[in-house]
């Protein structure tokens, strides 16, 4: 009874963490979201391909995704996961 859950249950913990990021990053305003994106697809996910100044803003925006929250939430995501399949001390 090693995979209880089967496909089912990836798809499930799937969808959680998938709704987990959509609610974290809906938190932030839609004009900073957008901002965000901007910058990573100008740099082309390069920080040191920005000027000082945009580098900064996009430091200052991701900051206020805090990151580590949704870290959190994720972890707990996992967890809750890891125990309901039974792995719990292996």
């Amino acid at each position: 009874m090693r995979r209880r859950f089967g496909v089912l249950g990836g798809a499930v913990t799937v969808w959680q963490v998938a709704m987990a990021v959509r609610e974290h990053w809906q938190s932030l305003p839609r004009a900073q979201r957008q901002r965000v994106v901007d910058l990573a697809s100008r740099s082309r996910l390069r920080p040191a391909s920005l000027s000082a100044a945009e580098r900064a803003e996009l430091r200052g925006l991701l900051a206020e995704l805090q990151l580590p929250i949704l870290g959190r939430r994720l972890a707990g995501i996992a967890v809750a996961k890891r125990r309901q399949s039974g792995r719990r001390g292996r």
